[in-house]
């Protein structure tokens, strides 16, 4: 199954299901560590890809100038669209597409890949074209699950319940594809340093 399928039709629950106690004592951790690393976000040019149902988006709405959120899910950027109407936002634009065939020739301070490397075909691509759409002094801030801790292995084998393929990461590994990049990694918190979590959580510049 195409993960945007699945997420079309998981868009409904989405939200629910990550509220759920034993999955919100992991992402509790997981989401202490991204809000940790967000940098001052005032009049800042957003583009979160992968933003779901905008779930980090609404603490960051009062001081960005501009938010892009995409997703290659329709049914999750229609939630989001429907939050975005309810509270009147005007600051958020939304655009269904993934990473890979997003466009713009607007550049970001700040980018934000909650839980969306995993799924993905060809990492180097990507983190060069988030490179490249940053601004210099821009950051980068991402998650995934990870190789080394068992339950990310527990979240892998449930996806394949649902045939849908999911991409394990080792830290040194994502350090070096960063670095090789060009990014300069100046956070990473995993279980190791941000206990209980089963994400590596990093925060990279340009």
């Amino acid at each position: 199954m195409k993960i945007d399928d699945f997420y079309n039709d998981y868009s409904r629950n989405y939200e629910k299901v990550i509220r759920l106690p034993l999955v919100d004592r992991f992402m509790i951790n997981r989401d202490r560590a991204v809000f940790d690393f967000l940098p001052n976000s005032k009049d800042s040019v957003i583009l979160d890809f992968g933003c779901g149902t905008g779930y980090y988006l609404m603490p960051l709405v009062k001081s960005a100038k501009k938010i892009v959120a995409i997703d290659a899910s329709k049914g999750m950027i229609e939630v989001l669209r429907k939050r975005i109407n309810k509270y009147r936002i005007k600051k958020i634009k939304t655009r269904i597409a993934s990473i890979e065939n997003f466009e713009t020739k607007e550049k970001f301070d700040l980018i934000l890949s909650i839980g969306v490397f995993n799924y993905l075909d060809d990492i180097e691509l990507v983190l060069s074209k988030t490179y490249n759409l940053l601004k210099r002094g821009g950051t980068f801030i991402f998650t995934v699950p990870d190789r080394n801790n068992v339950f990310g292995w527990l979240y892998a084998m449930f996806w394949r319940i649902f045939n849908v393929k999911n991409k394990l990461y080792n830290k040194n590994d994502l350090v070096d594809a960063l670095e090789n990049t060009g990014f300069e990694v100046v956070g990473v918190k995993n279980d190791k340093n941000n206990f209980p979590t089963f994400h590596i959580t990093i925060k990279a510049v340009k």
